[in-house]
């Protein structure tokens, strides 16, 4: 009777506390102006539980003994240039319809990036919530039952907030009914609809690929899938979200539900957009960072951050953002760097031609190349890899995108040599696309003497989920030719989900059975999945 009664009152105490979480509050920072200013001052205490830790991994059959997804995110619309990151790189990278929805969010981007929350509420809410004795007497179902229903209660009320400014956006409107109806006129199984943009649109969007068990090709047949509007809303949706939301909302599809693949370890890399593209994200990089480092010990380790770098504002700053990362690093559980070529800068090498598109007030190649070396050096002397954008998207155009190629990993690797080589993580390992080369030239970089510290991940290689079957799949036969010519691939090619990116695709929860069903010969699926990225990531087996 006691337990029975102090279990109660611990879930009862509990509900208290998370209904005192705000819910879709207003935020102070005027629209025309970022908060970019430090807010969170203080540091981790000791003795928190880690109230986002899986006690038990679902394995599903046939899914290799341990997965490492290196390649997420788990940041919002505060921690980047919202504005700018929609209109720009997300929606040129999509293209089509879909680019055509994300340009038309722009009269709605800065209430999107206003109502995201704090990094600072959601910090100092965390150290609240992981504080207390609740979770100590509670059951891992009670405890996530309970943050499953604060999720959907917040994404309930933002829905019907998001309807509110969508439906006055006659553009967004117009494109998004219009695509619904040609995916209601190619739905080929009962029990699926698309229907026009309503209050409940979001939360349905959020919901859908989740409580659908049909795959794409029952869906579609041989046919391409008509424009996945829905994927906006969700992508949207997770972006308005709290940050731990994301989290639960990943480890949920991907670790612990019933239909879950069986991830045991996700990174989830920040980002950094500053000067490259405005106005400045809201979130200070301090903030995110403290953040993300109580996300990892509040899911004991399930989720290893990866801290952002930006040559531009290191530049500026004299030093100081290299210092930044490096705490990170040194201090702050952060297992590597993470940085964006496709901005406009490359990894190394700015001034070879061809040239980069310049942005007023962007440094010169000379001094690009002085910072980014530094850089280099410095984790090279903690061993910790960098992982970078080097699919051939993410610009805010196609000669953007060119900054993420072939030629600055040429540069970089030649510059470090054969005695200090660079560790990467070529996120995207050169993208999925039949159209570029990048991926025959990166394996190609792999096997030389300077290219020893070369890995890749496979984030968001969505043309490898194969529609049209295996014998028709290009990405599997591109991933193919690439081991058979350089077998060294095989040591170097990592599982990346690169969500919440992903989160704009159909069934994004099936990535890894996709990819899994996908891997051509020559590649085993224990190396694929984890122990490769064992290698790349050694500080994953120092880290605690």
């Amino acid at each position: 009777m006691m337990i029975s009664h102090v279990k109660e009152f611990s879930r009862r105490s509990l509900l208290r506390l998370i209904a005192t979480v705000p819910v879709l509050g207003f935020h102070g920072c005027a629209s025309f102006w970022p908060c970019s200013k430090q807010e969170v001052l203080t540091e981790l205490p000791p003795g928190l539980n880690a109230v986002f830790q899986p006690s038990k991994i679902r394995r599903a059959v046939g899914a290799p003994t341990h997965v490492i997804d290196v390649h997420a995110h788990f940041f919002n619309a505060r921690d980047v240039p919202i504005r700018g990151y929609l209109a720009g790189p997300v929606a040129h990278s999509k293209g089509g319809v879909v680019g055509e929805l994300l340009k038309a969010l722009a009269p709605i981007a800065e209430w999107i990036g206003n109502t995201a929350p704090r990094a600072s509420d959601e910090f100092n809410e965390l150290l609240t919530l992981a504080g207390g004795s609740s979770f100590t007497v509670m059951s891992e179902d009670d405890r996530f039952r309970i943050l499953d229903q604060r999720r959907e209660k917040y994404l309930r009320e933002l829905s019907g907030r998001l309807y509110e400014q969508l439906k006055v956006v006659p553009d967004f409107v117009r494109i998004y009914n219009e695509a619904q109806g040609v995916a209601r006129s190619r739905f080929r199984i009962q029990g699926v609809d698309a229907p026009s943009l309503n209050e409940n649109s979001l939360l349905n969007a959020m919901q859908r690929d989740l409580q659908s068990q049909a795959p794409d090709v029952e869906l579609y047949g041989a046919e391409e899938p008509p424009p996945y509007a829905d994927g906006v809303l969700a992508f949207v949706g997770y972006m308005l979200s709290y940050r731990w939301m994301n989290l639960v909302a990943y480890q949920r599809a991907y670790s612990t539900g019933d239909s879950a693949f069986g991830v045991d370890q996700v990174l989830g890399a920040l980002v950094d957009f500053d000067h490259w593209l405005t106005p400045l994200p809201r979130t200070a990089h301090e903030d995110q960072i403290k953040l993300h480092q109580l996300l990892s010990q509040l899911s004991g380790g399930y989720m290893r951050p990866l801290v952002a770098y930006n040559p531009w504002s290191d530049v500026l700053d004299n030093g100081k953002t290299l210092a930044r990362v490096l705490d990170a690093l040194d201090r702050r559980g952060f297992v590597g760097v993470k940085i964006y070529p496709p901005n406009g800068f490359r990894p190394f090498g700015n001034a070879h031609p061809p040239g980069i598109p310049t942005t007023p007030g962007m440094p010169s190649a000379a001094d690009l190349d002085r910072v980014l070396l530094r850089l280099w050096e410095e984790c090279s002397k903690r061993n910790v890899p960098v992982m970078a954008h080097t699919g051939n998207s993410m610009g805010s155009d196609d000669a953007h995108n060119e900054a993420a190629g072939p030629i600055g990993w040429q540069a970089l690797i030649t510059a470090r040599g054969s005695a200090h080589p660079a560790k990467v993580n070529l996120g995207h390992f050169g993208g999925d696309s039949s159209h570029d080369d990048w991926n025959a030239a990166l394996a190609g970089m792999m096997a030389t003497p300077q290219g020893t510290g070369l890995y890749g991940d496979l984030g968001y290689w969505d043309e490898m989920r194969c529609r049209k079957g295996l014998a028709s799949c290009s990405a599997r036969q591109k991933l193919a030719k690439a081991v058979k010519e350089y077998p060294v691939v095989a040591e170097r090619v990592m599982y990346g989900s690169d969500w919440l990116m992903l989160s704009q695709e159909r069934r994004w929860d099936r990535y890894p059975y996709d990819i899994l069903a996908a891997l051509p010969d020559g590649l085993d699926p224990a190396a694929v999945f984890g122990g490769n990225a064992k290698r790349c990531f050694d500080s994953l087996q120092k880290a605690e």
